[in-house]
């Protein structure tokens, strides 16, 4: 489990995001398997933004980087996923760059997904004490927040086209915060 608090930012406290919300436009630092080591919600305009909270230790996550590496070939130019591994969850770029180097070795294909290390304003914005955890975000509103399951080319289509496939927003126990 993962355990994580509101973060102040430039002095302002960062509220926590839900479906419905506008999502600012959120900048990345420490950006790997992209054209810059940083980048923005913005520079995915258009697109349908998955990002997908993890850590190296959490099994179902890397096991889902695959399905979720094909999707993001399937839905070229239209779906942007973005790995997002929160600050304090005990990794470190040498695990990160591991399970990295595992997928390629399994699938014999580099990841295409951008890789962020070291979030702490994305999960801020989106609390959660379980991952995998993915957040949906179009037109810079959170349409979906869910578990990994969720992403499914159905659904992705579904969204794509402006329908709400009715996806269950996922309840972290947050009590336990």
């Amino acid at each position: 489990m993962i355990f994580f608090c509101p973060l102040v930012s430039r002095g302002q406290t960062i509220k926590a995001l839900t479906v419905g919300d506008k999502v600012p436009d959120i900048e990345f630092a420490h950006v790997i398997n992209y054209k810059h080591s940083t980048a923005r919600l913005s520079d995915f305009k258009g697109k349908l933004i998955i990002l997908d909270f993890w850590a190296s230790w959490c099994t179902t996550c890397v096991k889902g980087f695959p399905h979720s590496d094909s999707l993001q070939k399937h839905f070229k130019g239209r779906l942007q996923i973005i790995l997002v591994n929160p600050k304090g969850n005990g990794d470190s770029l040498k695990q990160v760059t591991r399970v990295l180097g595992q997928f390629q070795k399994l699938t014999g294909v580099r990841m295409r997904m951008p890789v962020v290390l070291l979030d702490t304003v994305a999960s801020a914005y989106f609390i959660f004490n379980e991952i995998p955890h993915c957040v949906w975000i179009k037109d810079g509103r959170v349409l979906a927040i869910s578990d990994g399951e969720a992403v499914t080319a159905a659904n992705i289509e579904a969204f794509l086209n402006g329908r709400d496939p009715g996806i269950p927003i996922k309840k972290d126990d947050l009590r336990l915060q």
